[in-house]
Order: C-alpha cells, then structure tokens, then sequence
C-alpha cells in the first residue's frame, strides 16, 4: 500500500510538472507570436499575458524579455499620464511620443493626447515668432530671442503671453517672453518712481524686485533697464 500511495504521489506531480510544463510552452508561443508579428497588441494583452506568467511561476527568457517590456510600459504609462494631466516641457512629450512609436503595443490613446499638446504648442510658437520676427536659434543661448522680444514690445506680445500661460505644455520661449514683460514693467515702474522723487523706501522695495527679477535671467549680462540708476540712490 505505502509503495502504490508512493508511485501515486510521483504520478500525481509529474502530471503536474507536464501541465505546467504545457502551459510554460504555450506562454512562449504567445510571447514569440506577439514579438513577430506587425500588429501592435493592446495593453489589456500585455496584462493578461504578465497575469498569466506570475500564475506560472516560472522564468525563461521569454517570460524575462516580456516583464522587461511590461515595466518599461507602465513607466511610459505613468509618465504620458503625468504629461496628459500637468504640464511639461515640449521636449520631455515629444521624448514621449517617439518612444510609444515604437513600442509594440497599442497606446494610440496617450499619443492621441499628447501629440494635441505639441500641436497647440507649435501653434503658439508659430505666432510668437511671427510676432517677435523670429522663429529660431540656439534653444542654449536665448539672448538672440531676448533682443528680439525688446524690440517688437505690443499689446500682441502680452496677448501672447496670457494665452501661453493657458496651454497644457511649458514651453521655454514662453518663459523667456514672460520675464521680459515683467522687466518692461519693472523698468517703466522705476522711470516714474526716479520722475516723482520718490521716498528711498519705496525704491529699495522697487529694487528688491529687481532682484527677484535678476533671479529669473537666462543669461548672465541679462540688462534690467533702469537698475544701474536705483542702485546709484540706494
């Protein structure tokens, strides 16, 4: 009796071992049949088939390459649904967008979103440079954007910018425009200040916003119209 419960025993886990044996062949054949076609897969088939290897239990260098894959696919996920809900820079979603191309799975659904936020981005860039006459440059050195932005001051420029500040992407120029309306409006506020005489204390006030303003710059001999002569008083 010991002996026959013995070899049932063995019986019993060897059918076990060819199931799972089975089912290890038959995840293989999905993963290698998914990695060779051309038809991208939706992300419920990446679930479905990560659910089914931590059922398995087992590794093999399908089940490595697949979990490899499905991490980098929840990062990406997680990163396009931090771009769909706040605001990055243009750069970081169009990264975005080049690396959901050319994974094989369908997320057509972030990209959609995402490439919405370029779109209205460029447009605003487009009108910005029509605006200022310039639609270039060194993205490292904006002190060609700045001279351009000085010499075009409008109504249209601030029109531009109260726009920019309602767009679901940061854009560096947009930043740039904004720094420099704010020192046209420091610069005219301290020409009227120097015009009225007014008290010193009022003036350090005016300088110390001058300062957080300096803060701001993008470029280390960044001009601030009107600053030589406030601190020659204070």
């Amino acid at each position: 009796h010991e002996e026959t419960r013995s070899h049932g025993f063995r019986y019993k886990a060897l059918v076990q071992l060819e199931q799972k044996l089975e089912r290890a062949y038959s995840l293989q054949h999905r993963i290698r049949i998914w990695q060779d076609t051309e038809t991208n897969e939706s992300l419920k088939f990446v679930t479905n088939i990560v659910r089914d290897i931590t059922k398995l239990k087992m590794r093999f260098p399908a089940v490595n390459d697949m979990l490899a894959f499905h991490r980098n696919l929840e990062m990406w996920v997680e990163r396009a649904n931090v771009a769909i809900r706040s605001r990055i820079s243009v750069s970081e979603i169009e990264s975005l967008i080049a690396t959901g191309n050319t994974m094989k799975v369908d997320v057509s659904e972030y990209l959609e979103k995402l490439q919405s936020r370029v779109d209205v981005a460029k447009e605003w860039l487009q009108q910005f440079g029509d605006a200022i006459q310039y639609h270039g440059g060194d993205d490292d050195d904006p002190t060609p954007l700045i001279t351009k932005i000085r010499a075009h001051f409008d109504s249209t420029l601030q029109e531009l910018a109260t726009e920019g500040s309602r767009l679901p992407v940061e854009i560096e120029q947009l930043k740039v425009l904004q720094l420099e309306l704010d020192a046209h409006a420091w610069s005219n506020k301290t020409q009227k200040l120097l015009d009225k005489k007014s008290k010193l204390e009022d003036l350090r006030d005016h300088v110390a916003k001058g300062v957080v303003l300096r803060e701001r710059a993008y470029v280390e001999d960044w001009e601030l119209h009107g600053e030589a002569e406030l601190d020659a008083i204070v």
